[in-house]
């Protein structure tokens, strides 16, 4: 099979695969969503969405830069809650490895975090993270 052009999808199951495997996660989530959570899902939950992936190439050496974001929600009333699962999954994550069938991660890190509180009074621990990924 020849090496696939986007990073975006492997990436996307990689990541979905380790954050559920998770124990801290599992034990104290009700769950990790790829996209969005169903409606009905009680708080607090994790939702890996929005992918940017970028070219990186440089003369024959194929590489993408990926950002996505991982929003833990929480109807904690404050950002105690939120934080303490956003803080694991930098943990997780941060500097660390993730390997697929076709790409490997060289850099995986923290770009950025944001915190909000939606109109109903929910918190969102948003994490931005970078990954630069090549072929294996």
């Amino acid at each position: 099979m020849s090496q696939p052009f986007l990073a975006t999808w492997e990436m996307q199951v990689a990541l979905y695969s380790l954050l559920k495997r998770d124990a801290v996660l599992a034990n104290g989530v009700t769950g990790v969503f790829d996209g969005t959570a169903p409606d009905d899902t009680n708080l607090p939950y994790v939702v890996i969405d929005s992918w940017l992936e970028r070219g990186d190439d440089v003369h024959n050496h194929i590489s993408r830069e990926l950002s996505c974001n991982i929003t833990v929600w929480s109807s904690y009333e404050g950002l105690k809650q939120a934080s303490t699962y956003a803080n694991h999954i930098c943990m997780l994550l941060d500097h660390q490895t993730l390997v697929t069938d076709s790409w490997a991660t060289s850099i995986m890190r923290l770009e950025d975090s944001q915190a909000l509180v939606a109109p109903n009074g929910d918190r969102q621990l948003i994490l931005r993270m970078y990954f630069k990924v090549s072929p294996k």
